[in-house]
């Protein structure tokens, strides 16, 4: 199964411009990151979400992504917890992949089902 990057990562990806593009896209100006720094330290599983795009896509900082992907996976954020789970099945962590998908169902997120059944394939 192949996994359409905007699923993954907001449904914000323009798929048919320039693959740098997404530097501007996730770009944040000093004052903007340090509010949603504040607010993802706070328990707001948007603005979590928002750094770990930032942090993943615009400034390619795998440690502090994982960081604040995992923070917005456990403050119930799905498109979190689905990107969590893909990244783990990627990796061939099933057991982990298998925890945060169930949550994303849980959620509400549709394709996560889809991938549950891949997950369930290769356990």
């Amino acid at each position: 199964m192949s996994y359409d990057p905007n699923d993954l990562f907001g449904g914000s990806i323009p798929l048919n411009e320039d693959p740098n593009s997404t530097v501007n896209t996730f770009s944040l100006g000093e004052k903007e990151l340090n509010i949603l720094i504040a607010q993802g330290n706070k328990g707001d599983k948007s603005a979590a979400f928002k750094l770990y795009q930032f942090y993943e896509f615009s400034e390619y900082d795998r440690g502090k992504a994982d960081h604040w992907l995992l923070t917005a996976a456990n403050l119930d954020h799905i498109k979190a917890q689905y990107n969590l789970s893909v990244g783990f099945f990627q990796d061939g962590k099933y057991a982990e992949a298998l925890y945060w998908c169930k949550k994303a169902i849980e959620n509400g997120h549709i394709k996560a089902k889809e991938l549950l059944e891949d997950i369930e394939g290769e356990r």
